[in-house]
């Protein structure tokens, strides 16, 4: 698909980037960077970047890709997402099913994407707003704090074509021509696009029994055991924490009370 966009992650290039260029405050630049949505913003985080480290300005401004900052990116898609976080999650999804052989892989991804679907619909079908739940509680959010905003012409940030859903600014707009925000939420975000995402079914296959036979008998690949114990889970990068530590007890001994 040519007219698709392709982005970057930019937590993966934070994550090579911050190998030379590493602390507090450059990491918190390089993102108010990344999340930028106007060129004043994104030029003043820079400048910001460039009084604590030159280099790591020469470094960022030297990446070869540009679609990981929220400048560049298209506002057609109207998603703001930076990064690959819709790809990891697929991948925890699946995680189970990775771990068996191929065939019996494949068969258990297919049966649950096909429950998925069923199930995504159903709850779609649930809904009695016209907007996703997730969309509407941003929107509410945006409407509280879009009290007391006063109309001024500053131009525009950019964030409400990015995720297609109006700021508080836009609000406060849209609240002053009598208009009710909800009404310019982008399309992809209600509940009629949503439902045709899930409209399609995956059609049921036959099982292994009812393969067809053949005379020649297909052996599996030598499979050859690696040592240690098999990782199952991403290798995470120092910066990412933990969200489930492990807790490990404290022992004493009765003797001298260490």
């Amino acid at each position: 698909m040519p007219q698709v966009e392709h982005r970057n992650c930019a937590r993966h290039i934070y994550a090579n980037w911050k190998k030379t260029y590493n602390g507090y405050g450059l990491k918190n630049i390089f993102w108010r960077a990344v999340k930028s949505t106007t060129e004043a913003d994104f030029i003043g985080a820079l400048d910001e970047m460039r009084a604590m480290s030159p280099e790591a300005v020469e470094a960022f401004t030297q990446i070869e890709v540009q679609n990981f900052y929220r400048l560049c990116i298209n506002v057609l898609p109207a998603c703001e997402v930076v990064d690959n976080n819709q790809s990891e999650c697929f991948n925890v999804y699946i995680l189970k099913a990775r771990t068996k052989p191929l065939i019996d892989m494949l068969e258990e991804i297919r049966t649950s994407v096909m429950q998925r679907i069923v199930l995504k619909r159903e709850k779609i079908l649930s809904w009695t707003n016209e907007l996703c739940p997730r969309i509407k509680k941003i929107l509410e959010q945006n409407k509280l704090d879009s009290r007391g905003s006063t109309l001024t012409p500053n131009g525009q940030n950019r964030m409400w074509q990015l995720c297609g859903i109006p700021c508080p600014h836009a609000i406060a707009a849209i609240n002053y021509l009598g208009r009710d925000p909800a009404h310019f939420v982008d399309s992809y975000l209600k509940k009629k696009t949503y439902m045709l995402a899930y409209q399609s079914t995956i059609e049921p296959m036959s099982g292994q029994n009812m393969w067809p036979r053949m005379n020649e008998l297909l052996l599996p690949p030598i499979f050859l055991k690696k040592a240690g114990k098999p990782k199952k889970v991403r290798k995470k990068d120092k910066s990412e924490k933990d969200p489930n530590p492990k807790k490990y007890d404290t022992i004493k001994y009765s003797i001298c009370g260490i």
